[in-house]
């Protein structure tokens, strides 16, 4: 079993898992779409996405994402885990 180099083909196939239980699941019929649930799906995983980003900012792996989540929370387009590491290395190599 691979643990850490799997990341990618673990993502591929709970899309898949998901994508699959709704089609399932609108056939069979233990549910219909709603009005407007593409955009109540959105607002949801932005909502997960903050959460996730509030909790701790070094989850999101990628700075652009950071950028981009601290942007539409209204703190600006900055990386606050990049600037952050930035000042602890300088700290650092002022202390050897």
């Amino acid at each position: 079993m691979v643990r850490k180099q799997a990341r990618g083909e673990f993502l591929y196939s709970a899309r898949l898992s998901m994508d699959s239980l709704w089609k399932v699941g609108r056939k069979r019929g233990w549910w219909r779409g709603i009005r407007g649930g593409d955009v109540w799906l959105f607002v949801a995983s932005l909502m997960i996405i903050n959460v996730v980003y509030e909790r701790d900012a070094r989850s999101l792996r990628s700075g652009i994402i950071r950028r981009g989540v601290s942007s539409l929370r209204g703190e600006g387009l900055r990386d606050y885990v990049a600037e952050e590491e930035v000042k602890r290395i300088k700290e650092e190599q002022k202390g050897l």
